[in-house]
């Protein structure tokens, strides 16, 4: 089983620290929203350590 990242929306602030910090390029800005292309999610975490917002969080997939 693996597991990969979503954004918990109502902690997310749309900074989008989020969106340089994964090595995979994982997330994207969709319109007003960051979300997360699971496909490329590699669950690194990279993205955890600098979201302000605790926003990041991982589920099995």
């Amino acid at each position: 089983m693996s597991i990969e990242a979503f954004i918990v929306k109502n902690l997310c602030s749309e900074c989008g620290v989020c969106l340089n910090s994964c090595p995979f390029g994982a997330f994207m800005k969709i319109g007003e929203s960051i979300q997360v292309l699971g496909d490329l999610c590699r669950s690194c975490e990279a993205c955890v350590d600098c979201c302000q917002s605790g926003a990041i969080a991982f589920k099995a997939k």
